[in-house]
């Protein structure tokens, strides 16, 4: 069915029966009612299996949020219940002969003339434009307006009438199976009562307000086949005892893609503000998709040029997720001009904190506070001062960072690791000595807080408060029997000067070693 690039009319059929032609559709209009990060997830999975599926959906689904989100009541009451149910299947008209990743350099037009517009102009790259049959497309209705974006209103328009008429299909490198044409306006009357929103010259906020999800939903495509091909490069590797380092990678990839991709849908669906967000995920997954796809070719060895495999039609696809919704060229433009517009001189992570409890936003920001103020003009000199570094730690147990993970009833805060880290990473913006002893620590005092016995317990009070400091050692200690005592064999590298207790494993068993600084001997 890909190589023939044949139109999948009974997946298609099969998922309108799902319901996900009204995936973000309303219950009340008889969608679905996803939010956008379950919806990603479901894109995710349709695009593990057979990517260009996802392309019929998504181009649908931009049309149908237009009007959720723009149209006259008149227009959701009609449309969206077709919509959802599939009969209504839809398309984006955008994309122009000369006017690509430029959007305000459309030229189509449309002019009123009494109860209709008249529409004239070619529209290129419809996903849908042959099989679809109800479109969102962007003209120009004031060509004297300046900005020329102020002049551009969006309509629906629907087949059956004259003046519409599907020039071509466009073959394509990969991406195939899904019905991509060109589409040709000769005076089309469309009903005024087919202008979104009713109100001329508002189409291109109402275009680019669905660039977020649809940048989203690229950035999920890319996330499914990225995940796809590495399952497939694992399956191909001959000798699973020897399995290629470039695995490693690529399961990187894939995972920090995913956590991107779902980062920009949390926030859209708080309704945060995401074209940012949006546009990284969408950057990052999609360079990754074709990392990892090409390296899957690498892997697999002659097997992956195989047209009867998967792998290389994985290759062929990604393009368009580095291309569609915006090129990375141009997304990387607009993400540099937004990243200075709208942090200015703001350093620190660019993370959203919005879905996240005041407690937890208010210690964040406090330890960026005094990371700047206090721990960021010392750097230097605390490198080259181990004795000053581990002071200049315990004071971070007045702001209960060094209790970060350490539950309330033994003096800690008790918070989440994810909080944790976060702290960890706005000290390191500061100083990378101090947070790599903090993170020594707090991973000591997770190891505690598991003990069951009183005697390991006893120190987390001491150390939540930084009267204490601990490190948990990465080398395994040996643990050798002496009559009623115990002897300590093994070598510790890189520690700090000012550590008062070391965690450490067992080196043949399963147990933990808690060490006093006073008790370690040299030798």
């Amino acid at each position: 069915m890909e190589h023939a690039d044949a139109y999948p009319h009974g997946l298609v059929g099969r998922m309108r029966e799902l319901g996900l032609f009204g995936a973000l559709v309303p219950a009340a209009y008889g969608g679905l009612g996803l939010d956008v990060s379950t919806y990603a997830r479901v894109v995710e999975e349709i695009c593990r299996g057979f990517m260009s599926l996802a392309g019929v959906v998504n181009s649908h689904t931009m049309a149908a949020l237009i009007v959720l989100h723009h149209g006259t009541d008149a227009q959701k009451q009609r449309l969206l219940p077709r919509f959802a149910r599939g009969e209504a299947r839809g398309g984006l008209c955008l994309t122009e002969p000369h006017a690509g990743s430029d959007v305000q350099a459309i030229r189509t037009v449309a002019r009123r003339e009494g109860d209709d517009y008249v529409i004239t102009g070619t529209k290129m790259f419809v996903t849908n434009g042959r099989e679809g049959n109800t479109f969102a497309l962007l003209a120009v209705t004031d060509p004297g307006a300046r900005p020329r974006h102020r002049g551009m209103s969006c309509f629906v328009v629907e087949k059956g009438v004259a003046g519409l008429s599907v020039v071509k299909s466009i073959g394509k490198l990969g991406y195939k199976g899904v019905d991509t044409a060109e589409l040709l306006f000769e005076d089309f009357h469309c009903p005024a009562a087919n202008l979104v929103g009713g109100v001329e010259g508002r189409g291109f906020a109402q275009i680019m307000s669905g660039l977020e999800t649809g940048r989203i939903n690229i950035a999920a495509r890319a996330v499914g086949v990225a995940q796809a091909a590495y399952d497939d490069a694992r399956a191909a590797v001959a000798d699973p005892a020897i399995p290629p380092p470039a695995l490693a990678d690529m399961a990187a990839g894939v995972g920090a893609a995913r956590l991107l991709t779902y980062w920009a849908a949390g926030m859209k669906d708080r309704r945060e503000r995401c074209d940012l967000e949006a546009g990284m995920a969408k950057l990052y997954a999609s360079e990754v998709a074709h990392a990892v796809a090409a390296t899957a070719l690498r892997v697999a060895g002659r097997r992956g040029l195989r047209t009867t495999e998967r792998l290389e039609r994985y290759y062929r696809d990604t393009p368009l997720m580095i291309i569609g919704e915006g090129t990375n060229e141009i997304q990387r433009t607009i993400i540099a001009r937004n990243l200075v517009d709208r942090y200015g001189e703001r350093l620190g992570a660019l993370t959203s904190r919005e879905a996240e409890m005041d407690a937890t936003r208010e210690m964040v920001l406090a330890v960026r506070l005094f990371a700047d103020k206090e721990i960021a003009p010392l750097a230097s000199e605390l490198d080259g001062d181990p004795e000053r570094l581990a002071a200049t730690v315990k004071t971070l147990g007045d702001l209960g960072v060094l209790g970060a993970l350490t539950p309330p009833d033994a003096g800690g805060l008790g918070l989440e690791l994810r909080t944790a880290a976060l702290l960890v990473e706005e000290l390191a913006r500061a100083s990378g000595a101090v947070a790599a002893v903090v993170a020594g620590h707090l991973a000591a005092t997770a190891a505690l807080t598991a003990q069951t016995r009183s005697a390991p317990r006893r120190w987390l009070p001491l150390l939540a408060r930084g009267e204490r400091l601990a490190t948990f050692l990465d080398e395994p200690i040996a643990l050798l029997a002496e009559a009623d005592a115990h002897r300590l064999s093994g070598r510790v590298t890189a520690t700090t000067a000012g550590i008062d207790l070391f965690v450490a494993a067992e080196r043949a068993g399963d147990r933990g070693v808690l060490i006093e600084r006073a008790t370690v001997g040299s030798g």
